[in-house]
């Protein structure tokens, strides 16, 4: 709350709500955005080719490869999973 209060501090005609949390933990977004790419670091030990997943925190040149999202719904995640099948095997 005290992030959103700063952000707005200047405009003092707005009245500033209570935020109020989704009860949703999983299954909330209704975009995701997947990147190709390979993920190869030497310290780590990890050489992979070919990737479909998330940029790594902090990395942008990385990507983790997943196999499911649990933010996005159970539909979402199967078409994630037929489309990354399609795309290993074209």
């Amino acid at each position: 709350m005290d992030l959103v209060k700063d952000c707005v501090r200047k405009l003092d005609t707005i009245d500033i709500l209570p935020i109020i949390p989704s009860p949703l933990q999983t299954g909330y977004r209704n975009k995701i955005e997947f990147s190709f790419g390979k993920y190869i670091s030497d310290r780590q030990n990890i050489h992979t080719d070919w990737n479909l997943g998330f940029h790594k925190q902090g990395e942008f040149s990385k990507i983790v490869d997943v196999d499911t999202c649990g933010l996005i719904t159970k539909e979402a995640n199967v078409l994630y999973e037929y489309i990354k099948k399609l795309c290993q095997d074209s």
